[in-house]
């Protein structure tokens, strides 16, 4: 159905920028994807097997597992073997009870929540699999959470759970965590997992965060409406952390920032806003006190330059720091001060710079000044009225 007749925005599908949506194709992920394949393939002959995936936050752990959770099961309808997967997040279910619980509601969402001994939980819970010829992968993300509650009682009888069962019926366990479980886990359910299982998840650099973005704008967003270099900045601006989930926070955030304003294409200033208010770096009118005059003034210089823009030359910057000092009725500094006072700013995290070529064309090469924590305009205005420059 076309709706484009109704357009109002520049954002054509939010589904597409929430955390729980997972892309058909993981990009940068190909390898993990690869590697749980190579793991969990005799599971299509009923054989259980046990995973560990470990990384930091927005690696993209969680949304690796729900994909190759459903690859799996595509697999198993072309082998005629019935594979089944369920995901639960060990932060709202932190008890062993209400993990067993989650798992059995998968068969039957009325099944009672209390009243039920455990062991009447697991017997149910291999009743259904047996009945349904099934095998289940069970994954439980952030699960350091219940193991340091001492749940490895659990993780040996999920892990141990066919046993007693001669039919090729299993199930599997995945377990997430930002950091190894191996301490945390006792013999006997350390005796459950290969250590070659272990599947590590790497923060993603600059390139591959700008690549996850490029798609996430393919998806979400209407074409022309968020450019390349607005993919690059926010691609920057993520890097640091490398963490796709503000990536992808701090897009959804610039969307909707520029359709607030009524824009009909994201401005650098549009993310600069939204990565200030999705993560504030502290107060920056107290940070702003803390600087003297002449930084100041370079700083509200860079703001002038860059106006709308992603980044401002140094020479630019450098006038415009001049033409400031005279309206403070003081003399500028010199140049090699003036590149003092940009190496202080970039060093407390007001600016970044980069050498890049000529973007007049010269052949030669020029220092580029980023401001990214902090919407351009609130700063210039910010400082503009603690010096008085505003009539």
């Amino acid at each position: 159905m076309d709706l484009g007749h109704q357009r109002n925005g520049i954002i054509r599908d939010y589904e597409k920028l929430s955390f729980e949506y997972v892309p058909d194709v993981l990009i940068h992920r190909e390898f993990q994807m690869q590697r749980l394949q190579t793991i969990f393939r005799p599971i299509l002959h009923g054989i259980r097997r046990t995973a560990v995936l470990v990384g930091n936050v927005g690696t993209g752990k969680t949304a690796t597992a729900k994909r190759f959770c459903q690859t799996m099961e595509r697999y198993g309808r072309l082998s005629d073997c019935n594979i089944a997967h369920v995901v639960i997040n060990c932060r709202q279910k932190r008890s062993e009870y209400t993990i067993l619980h989650a798992i059995l509601s998968y068969f039957d969402p009325n099944y009672p929540r209390r009243g039920i001994a455990q062991e009447e939980y697991v017997r149910s819970i291999q009743k259904h699999l047996s009945t349904r010829k099934m095998n289940m992968i069970v994954v439980l993300d952030e699960a350091d959470i219940i193991l340091k509650k001492g749940a490895n009682d659990l993780i040996y009888t999920l892990t141990r759970l066919n046993e007693d069962y001669t039919e090729n019926y299993s199930l599997s366990l995945i377990m997430i965590s930002q950091r190894h479980l191996v301490g945390n886990l006792d013999q006997a359910a350390l005796s459950t997992f290969c250590k070659s299982n272990v599947v590590t998840f790497e923060r993603y650099n600059a390139l591959e965060l700008r690549d996850i973005i490029k798609s996430r704008v393919d998806l979400a967003f209407y074409p022309g409406t968020v450019s390349e270099e607005c993919i690059d900045m926010i691609a920057e601006a993520s890097a640091e952390l490398g963490d796709a989930r503000f990536a992808i926070e701090l897009l959804e955030s610039a969307g909707l920032i520029t359709e607030e304003m009524g824009l009909t294409e994201m401005l650098p200033e549009c993310i600069r806003e939204a990565k200030n208010m999705t993560y504030s770096q502290g107060s920056n009118e107290l940070r702003l006190s803390n600087l003297d005059l002449n930084r100041k003034l370079v700083l509200l210089a860079i703001c002038r330059s860059m106006g709308e823009n992603s980044y401002a030359t140094s020479q630019d910057a450098e006038t415009a720091y001049r033409i400031a000092s005279e309206e403070c009725n003081i003399k500028p500094k010199g140049s090699t001060s003036f590149w003092k006072y940009l190496k202080d700013l970039s060093a407390e995290g007001w600016i970044d710079q980069k050498s890049l070529v000529d973007p007049a064309g010269a052949g030669g090469r020029t220092t580029c000044i980023y401001v990214n924590d902090f919407p351009v305009k609130d700063l210039k205005l910010m400082i503009e009225k603690e010096l008085n420059l505003i009539l």
